[in-house]
C-alpha cells in the first residue's frame, strides 16, 4: 500500500483530520483584514469591467454568542451564516421589478489566513440604468499579539 495512504488513513482514524475549509471554529478570533471594494457599471447589455478599487483596513473578530457566530467590528456586530459561503448564489426579488443576485465564497489559505468574497448584482429589466454590480473582497489574517 502506498506511504500515503496509510498516513491519511492513520490521520482519519486517530485524529478525525478535516478537511481545508473555513469553519466557525477556525474563524473564532480576532483578525486583521483588508477588503477590496470594486463597481461595475451596466453598458450595452452586459456589465463592463470593474473600474476603481476603494482599500480599506480594519480589524474584525469573530465569536460565539449563544451558539451564535457573530462578526464584530468596533463599532458593529453582526450575525455570520458561515453555511451562506458554500451554498448557491441567491436571486431575490426587489422593487420596481428588479432582481439581485448574490454571490459569496469563502477560500481557506491556512487556520490563519482566508479571502471572502461578496458579489451583488442589480439587475431591472426595465431600467437598465439603474442596473450595477459591486464586489467586496476581504483577505484576513489572523492578530496573533492582541
Amino acid at each position: 500500500m502506498n506511504k500515503n495512504i496509510i498516513i491519511g488513513l492513520a490521520c482519519l482514524v486517530m485524529f478525525g483530520c478535516s478537511e481545508n475549509k473555513v469553519t466557525e471554529q477556525m474563524l473564532i478570533g480576532s483578525w486583521s483584514c483588508v477588503s477590496n471594494l470594486k463597481s461595475a457599471k451596466w453598458r450595452n447589455g452586459a456589465f463592463e469591467d470593474y473600474g476603481e478599487v476603494k482599500t480599506e483596513k480594519g480589524n474584525i473578530n469573530y465569536l460565539l454568542e449563544g451558539g451564535q457566530l457573530l462578526w464584530k467590528t468596533e463599532t458593529d456586530s453582526h450575525p455570520f451564516d458561515l453555511k451562506t459561503f458554500y451554498d448557491k448564489p441567491k436571486q431575490l426579488k426587489i422593487a420596481h421589478g428588479g432582481m439581485r443576485t448574490v454571490h459569496k465564497s469563502i477560500e481557506y489559505y491556512s487556520q490563519n489566513k482566508f479571502k471572502m468574497v461578496n458579489v451583488f448584482e442589480t439587475i431591472y429589466p426595465e431600467d437598465s440604468l439603474n442596473n450595477h454590480r459591486e464586489k467586496i473582497e476581504f483577505e484576513c489574517l489572523r492578530r496573533l499579539n492582541i
